[in-house]
């Protein structure tokens, strides 16, 4: 069994039987990880062997849906309730064992007090910045939830499940998707770079797959848990990246005389590269989806991001390509100077934002949105210098 260094016993002895139970029913770990333990928090390390690897391997069968329990909550504690019989022994034993793991590192307690939605459930200022700024269907059931009386433990369950679960296809890849925990692979915390989730498909079942994937300041193994800047961590899973590779704009409307509008709503898309044209398959993971509105000369897009240096020409080609949709015969000249007003407009209604995000959380003593607010800003100023360089050298 791969080693479990805890400073707490009781969750050692959790972590071994999920362990246990895992390996004997087809898992597989790479004997060179370790699951750590430390003042309630988990980790996956691998002191050993830096190599990037396979770290493990999860039949499908192994992982419990979350639509087939009934969990409580009582005194910051999750209590399960009698579930589907359909489920195996097998995954009952799991979900009741990550259960009592929760449970003994105290994460439902540590949840409250990091979590801006229950935090700040009742600050409508603070509020109504995150909902102005970013929708999709998560963010639209969580304001269902904070209007609606007496659901303070629907909120808290939905909000702290969801930076537990994941979505997939279990065991036919052309099934439709379930919300699934995720034993001993929940360990692995987020970063940018980090290894993804990724789902193999045999003739009669599925597993789940991740690697170990280590930066070079670190033993520790990261996962990805989605393409995300450092306000969206903070939403949805409690934390804010100091190391995402990007800030996703806030919606606006940017009008572009003789030209039209450029529409950037405050959604998500994913987009396959086989759809995008030839000159742009490497923005994959940084291309909005586009609606062209022709009747009245729109483009709306799903998102935009603004850059650091490791992809720093990205907004302006995506505005490039949106701006000559709209535009076709556009000259070269009069092409720069609109990508130049929307660059400028992005970067100034982001900055007033979040100079208004700063002046909020120091109204309302709100450390941790003072401080995203100040990553924020910073990054925009630094894309600012570093877009400013590249032209400069260019000239040069």
């Amino acid at each position: 069994m791969i080693p479990i260094v805890s400073d707490n016993k009781k969750v050692k002895k959790i972590l071994e039987s999920i362990l246990k139970l895992l390996t004997e029913h087809g898992a597989a770990f790479d004997q060179d990880i370790e699951i750590h333990c430390k003042n309630d928090a988990l980790s996956i390390r691998s002191p050993k062997n830096r190599k990037t690897r396979p770290m493990l391997r999860i039949l499908h069968d192994l992982l419990p849906p979350a639509e087939d329990f009934n969990i409580i909550i009582k005194n910051d504690r999750f209590i399960m309730k009698a579930s589907d019989s359909k489920l195996s022994a097998v995954q009952q034993q799991i979900m009741q064992l990550m259960l009592d793991l929760y449970n003994e590192t105290n994460q439902l307690e540590n949840f409250k007090k990091s979590s801006p939605w229950i935090k700040y459930k009742d600050e409508p200022a603070i509020l109504n910045l995150f909902f102005s700024i970013r929708e999709g269907k998560d963010i639209q059931e969580i304001e269902d939830l904070i209007k609606k009386p007496d659901s303070d433990d629907r909120l808290l369950k939905q909000t702290f499940f969801k930076t537990r679960l994941l979505k997939c296809a279990l065991n036919k890849e052309f099934r439709k998707q379930k919300a699934v925990f995720m034993p001993i692979a929940d360990a692995v915390n987020h970063m940018a770079g980090g290894s993804g989730y990724n789902q193999i498909y045999g003739a009669d079942h599925g597993v789940l797959a991740m690697g170990c994937f280590m930066p070079d300041e670190t033993d520790e193994c990261f996962a990805n848990y989605g393409w995300m800047d450092a306000l969206d961590t903070y939403l949805h899973y409690a934390f804010i990246d100091q190391h995402a590779p990007f800030v996703k704009s806030i919606p606006m409307n940017i009008e572009l005389e003789n030209i039209g509008r450029l529409k950037i709503r405050g959604a998500g898309a994913h987009i396959e590269e086989e759809s995008l044209p030839e000159g742009l398959k490497d923005l994959q993971i940084y291309m909005p989806s586009m609606m062209h509105h022709k009747t009245y000369k729109e483009i709306e897009l799903s998102h935009i991001y603004i850059p650091d240096e490791r992809a720093i020409m990205s907004l302006r080609r995506i505005l490039q390509h949106a701006i000559r949709a709209l535009s076709p015969d556009i000259s070269d000249q009069n092409l720069m100077q609109a990508i130049e007003t929307a660059e400028s407009e992005i970067i100034k209604n982001n900055s007033s934002f979040y100079e208004k995000m700063a002046a909020v959380g120091a109204d309302n003593k709100a450390e941790d949105i003072s401080d995203l607010a100040a990553l924020q800003h910073q990054r925009l100023e630094h894309y600012t210098s570093k877009i400013h360089d590249v032209f400069q050298a260019v000239k040069r």
